[in-house]
């Protein structure tokens, strides 16, 4: 059995040899192995240890999974884990709420069976992340698929939680929903095993897109309003009273809402995951396109023509960063590719 002394000893030996200078030693609270998926949990008391235990681009994390025979090696602070915890708990606040507020049979028992004892095991270790798989439950849901990682890790979660989902695309045309991102989310919906449905927005683009291509106006929020729009109409016209989004913020009890007479969960919210999150699952069930890159075609047009609207894209990425849904180094990538433009 390792303990955490041992993992201390390790780190300490592959850091002298790689050279780095250890100015204090790491806090590492407890390790778990989790022998069925060769899988190492290591939790430390704050982001400092951590840092420490990754090394710089992981190089630490790396040799530590060579030298102790370990596929994979997953490092979580106390401090991330408890301000988790505490999403989650808003979240089933919310949740329980609902349940005390709906009468839809359906919403309530997809809040009873599914939505709730989800939350509740998650929270009762929320150091592993986990997608049980439940027994089919008649009930329907739609999933906005956008074709980006967020919303395919909740059609992954839909589709685990043995509900009746018909995945719901809005297409304005390629200029934001590009051919190949068409052709990902045909595939995908296909390999995860749900019904898949294009719809044409409800509200021309077109004002939106030549006062962004003037350089008036990131056009971010205002399309969001017309595809978020689109969705709720397709799904009272298909009459499916719960929607998931692939929403990762707002986090904790805003995760979860009606929007006339709708329920919206945005899931990965809902669960408090991140974006590191969202691209495991993603890409454990075949989902391809897992690089971080900003924004859909229009908007990097937008963005190489006007400069001063960077700003806005940065402010955006910082926005996630801050909320500890990404991390620091994808932040910079997201950034990067922004200034790249």
């Amino acid at each position: 059995m390792i303990k955490p002394e041992d993992i201390l000893k390790v780190t300490l030996e592959v850091r002298r040899e790689l050279g780095y200078h250890t100015v204090s030693t790491p806090n590492i609270l407890s390790v778990r192995l989790d022998e069925e998926e060769d899988k190492m949990y290591i939790l430390c008391g704050d982001r400092p240890d951590r840092a420490v235990l990754m090394g710089p681009g992981g190089r630490v994390l790396v040799e530590l999974m060579k030298r102790l025979n370990v596929k994979v090696i997953v490092v979580r602070t106390l401090t991330d884990i408890l301000v988790r915890a505490e999403r989650i708990r808003q979240a089933l606040d919310s949740a329980r709420k609902l349940l005390d507020e709906v009468s839809s049979s359906n919403v309530r028992k997809l809040l009873k069976e599914r939505l709730i004892p989800i939350a509740e095991e998650e929270l009762k270790d929320p150091i592993k992340r986990r997608i049980p798989k439940f027994e089919d439950l008649d009930v329907d849901v739609a999933v906005a698929f956008s074709g980006g990682v967020d919303s395919a890790a909740t059609l992954v979660y839909a589709k685990m939680l043995g509900l009746h989902v018909t995945s719901i695309t809005v297409y304005p045309g390629p200029f934001i929903i590009p051919e190949h991102a068409e052709r990902v989310v045909k595939e995908f919906t296909e390999k995860v095993g749900v019904d898949c449905v294009f719809v044409k927005p409800t509200s021309s683009f077109d004002n939106i897109i030549s006062k962004a291509m003037a350089g008036h106006i990131m056009p971010c929020k205002r399309c969001h309003e017309i595809v978020e729009r689109t969705v709720y109409d397709e799904v009272s016209r298909r009459n499916i009273e719960v929607v998931f989004f692939g929403d990762m913020l707002p986090t904790g009890c805003h995760s979860i809402r009606c929007v006339n007479d709708i329920v919206r969960v945005n899931f990965p919210a809902f669960l408090a995951l991140t974006k590191t999150d969202t691209i495991i699952i993603s890409k454990q069930h075949g989902y391809p396109d897992v690089k971080l890159k900003y924004g859909c075609p229009l908007l990097r047009v937008v963005l190489k023509r006007h400069k001063h609207l960077r700003l806005a894209a940065i402010q955006r990425v910082l926005r996630e960063a801050r909320a500890g849904v990404l991390e620091p180094n994808q932040a910079l990538k997201l950034i990067k590719s922004v200034i790249a433009l």
